[in-house]
């Protein structure tokens, strides 16, 4: 392996990146630990900050593994382009051109095809892995990743599963981390108590209809923003459970479909364009 490969390692202060950091250390990497700070939370008015603990838990990870510890804030940018675009744009960048380093890798279930042990592959076309986990698997959010990216990604534990990961933790003393449960939040900002108050702080109200696939009236809505698929929708008067099926953003409408009948949407069809 060409040991003099420097690599920054996205920590999130979860156990998954915790883990990809070790294992990239084990294999002779020299690692440096960078933390994001991704989001300004006086917008919100919290008088305590969210992010000081898993800042902190990413800082003790670097500490375990005796490794730089570095943050990059990057508020403005995540206002402007939302996750993908920071994540796997702004710091590569300023990993690569910041802090000197010929590698990013992420706590991300995923793997590629390039070898870094290898002494060829950097210049030949790169793809994206399953993970070996099928259902922590995140090829589908990274499926859009260019070849500039992937040339310069490392996944660490694409060959894992979650309760590997978690035993793998334990035992090289990253207990802190180890059993921290799973991150349903923002990724890289945080749990939100209540999501639809805090997008209610940036999105303008635009009422709606809610109605059944055969046309029934059912109620009125603030804004598709506050529905996803499969998400159960109270309906005055109606004691029978209903449940998002289709959304309609620009007529602004939401399709409901009675729990009975959930199998309507029991698959999605995903096309991703692959540059």
């Amino acid at each position: 392996m060409q040991r003099w490969l420097r690599v920054a390692v996205g920590l999130s202060g979860g156990v998954d990146s915790a883990v990809a950091t070790w294992l990239l250390k084990k294999r002779g990497f020299d690692v440096i630990g960078v933390y994001m700070n991704n989001w300004d939370h006086i917008e919100e008015g919290n008088s305590i900050c969210p992010r000081t603990k898993d800042e902190a838990d990413a800082r003790y990870v670097c500490e375990k593994l005796h490794i730089p510890f570095a943050t990059v804030n990057f508020v403005k940018e995540y206002w402007n382009e939302v996750f993908m675009e920071i994540k796997f744009e702004r710091l590569h960048n300023h990993a690569i051109d910041k802090l000197g380093v010929d590698l990013v890798a992420t706590g991300h279930y995923a793997s590629t095809s390039w070898d870094p042990e290898a002494t060829q592959g950097m210049d030949s076309g790169v793809k994206l892995l399953c993970s070996a986990d099928p259902l922590k698997d995140q090829t589908p959010f990274l499926c859009t990743l260019q070849q500039k990216q992937l040339r310069r990604a490392l996944f660490p534990i694409g060959s894992l599963t979650k309760t590997q990961v978690r035993h793998i933790a334990r035992e090289q003393g990253l207990g802190r981390v180890a059993g921290k449960p799973e991150s349903m939040g923002i990724c890289f900002v945080g749990k939100r108590r209540n999501f639809d108050s805090f997008i209610d702080q940036y999105i303008e109200p635009r009422p709606g209809k809610i109605i059944t696939l055969e046309g029934k009236f059912l109620g009125h809505h603030n804004g598709v923003h506050h529905f996803t698929l499969g998400k159960r929708i109270a309906v005055q008067g109606c004691h029978l459970g209903y449940f998002v099926a289709q959304i309609d953003a620009e007529k602004d409408t939401v399709y409901a479909v009675r729990s009975s009948i959930l199998q309507a949407f029991f698959f999605i069809l995903i096309v991703a364009q692959i540059r």
